[in-house]
């Protein structure tokens, strides 16, 4: 069998490097067995066979003491990025940048949302036209995750203006380090600037670059934002591991202080049992999706971590008390942990605001849910008086 050959390889290759190996070197040595993303081509980190292997690939990784990549440190990369290019990109593209993706040799941001097209992605005024060799993009794009750090982006632009809104759209991978474009931070209310605005004046992208079809990449960016939803939960951590986990341990060091509060109690088990749900039911989605059940089903992946995310954060900070204000600061940049590694319950509070808007909100979600899964009838317009 193909994964068992794999792993072969992967065994000769270790023992011949020795203790001398680092954590990048090891997972290099994951793609080039084709074991890290098995569904790609040979060549491209993969063996060319279904994605439905890929947990229990995962799982044997893990049982032999071995690295998989930290999916956090690069969301894009894992959540969009990759997914784009499993799904649509031609095998010179899959060679060229799967592999720099999947070891964050890469860092990806994603040019969606502009001013005017939030959620109402169609609307997208940013252009491309069509040059020697390529595509010149002019426009603004706004609430970048990541942008100021990012090597390519995955970009949506209007590359024609006499046709549908839907259907007059292409789908780019873009250098970002080229003087065409300029990359201005947004300061949020956790005190941080993740989010960025991006200006692009003349950013040159070449043809190798185009993803799928020119005017074609309506379809590109839905399949790229049904991925996006159903990897809000990354690779799927052990139960009870991540900001569950979390919770729990403030909870317990204020029991053993003797003063935990017990009327939390119930609210507790509530969200390690809704974060287990979404924990369980995010792998079955996974597989289901390897197995081609309807993608929109990960609409319902992102209402859980939205709800997940903001129900602990707000218990932690319940947990915290009225102290933990007088420690309030607001010029970060990132998730802050002490030196006990405890999180700061403000930061994760304030932050945690936006999970029911990125990623497509969740009345959007909630809209997918009704209208493309459960078949429900629309509401009739009431006439204003």
């Amino acid at each position: 069998m193909a994964i068992n050959h794999a792993f072969d390889r992967l065994g000769q290759w270790l023992e011949t490097l020795g203790k001398e190996s680092d954590e990048h070197q090891v997972l290099e040595m994951i793609a080039d067995s084709g074991l890290a993303m098995v569904d790609a081509a040979v060549g491209a980190g993969g063996l060319a066979i279904s994605a439905a292997h890929q947990h229990g690939v995962d799982d044997r990784i893990t049982a032999m003491g071995l690295p998989l990549p930290d999916t956090s440190r690069a969301v894009i990369n894992y959540g969009m990025a990759i997914p784009v290019l499993r799904l649509f990109g031609t095998p010179e593209q899959q060679r060229e940048l799967l592999v720099p993706l999947w070891l964050a040799d890469l860092a990806c941001c994603q040019l969606f949302s502009e001013p005017n097209a939030g959620s109402d992605l169609a609307n997208v005024q940013t252009t491309a036209k069509k040059t020697d060799g390529g595509w010149l993009i002019r426009g603004h794009k706004v609430w970048t995750s990541l942008a100021q750090n990012a090597d390519i982006a995955i970009l949506v632009a209007r590359t024609s203006k006499d046709k549908p809104r839907h259907k007059g759209l292409s789908f780019f991978f873009i250098d970002m380090k080229q003087d065409g474009i300029r990359v201005e931070p947004l300061r949020q209310i956790d005190g941080g600037a993740v989010f960025n605005e991006v200006f692009l004046e003349d950013a040159f992208v070449p043809d190798c670059r185009l993803i799928g079809e020119v005017d074609g990449g309506w379809k590109v960016a839905m399949g790229v934002l049904e991925a996006e939803r159903a990897s809000y939960e990354g690779s799927q951590p052990p139960r009870g591991s991540g900001p569950i986990s979390e919770l729990l341990d403030m909870w317990r060091q204020r029991r053993d202080n003797g003063n935990a509060p017990e009327t939390m109690r119930t609210d507790l088990i509530q969200a390690w049992i809704s974060s287990e749900v979404s924990r369980l039911s995010n792998r079955k989605l996974a597989e289901r999706i390897a197995n081609g059940c309807d993608p929109t089903e990960a609409s319902i992946s992102k209402v859980q971590f939205a709800a997940n995310a903001q129900r602990i954060s707000s218990l932690a900070l319940e947990l915290a008390g009225p102290d933990i204000l007088q420690q309030a600061a607001y010029h970060r940049t990132s998730r802050n942990v002490d030196d006990s590694g405890t999180t700061d319950p403000i930061y994760d509070y304030l932050h945690n605001r936006a999970t029911s808007i990125y990623g497509g909100t969740t009345e959007i979600q909630l809209n997918i849910i009704g209208d493309r899964l459960l078949k429900l009838p629309r509401p009739k317009k009431t006439e204003r008086a």
